[in-house]
């Protein structure tokens, strides 16, 4: 049974790992979309003689421009995290070794 290719890109986006450039590729599509009603959509001779639309696609926008936010926000999160164990893995304490002329003195 063949699978179809939205479901094979489903499974390798469900493998892939997540990285710091996958929220800046977000929001950047993010930003793309909301410029896009603005600058399309918003000012459309429907949209502004309708202010049902105008008011569905406000809230899109709005919801668009959160969805950007919280993207930031995560992204901030990742990174902090990302850096927390890069410095748990690059300071290692070391036991303290003796030096071969030290001997073992007791206190």
């Amino acid at each position: 049974m063949n699978k179809s290719k939205s479901v094979l890109k489903r499974e390798a986006l469900q493998q892939e790992q997540v990285n710091s450039g996958h929220f800046l590729e977000l929001m950047d599509r993010l930003h793309v979309v909301i410029c896009i009603l603005e600058d399309h959509i918003k000012g459309h001779s429907v949209t502004e003689k309708e202010p049902e639309i105008g008011n569905l696609i406000e809230m899109a926008q709005e919801k668009l421009s959160e969805a950007y936010c919280l993207v930031g926000k995560a992204e901030n999160a990742s990174l902090l995290l990302i850096s927390r164990k890069s410095n748990a893995k690059r300071v290692k304490h070391k036991p303290e070794q003796k030096r071969p002329h030290e001997k073992n003195v007791k206190s």
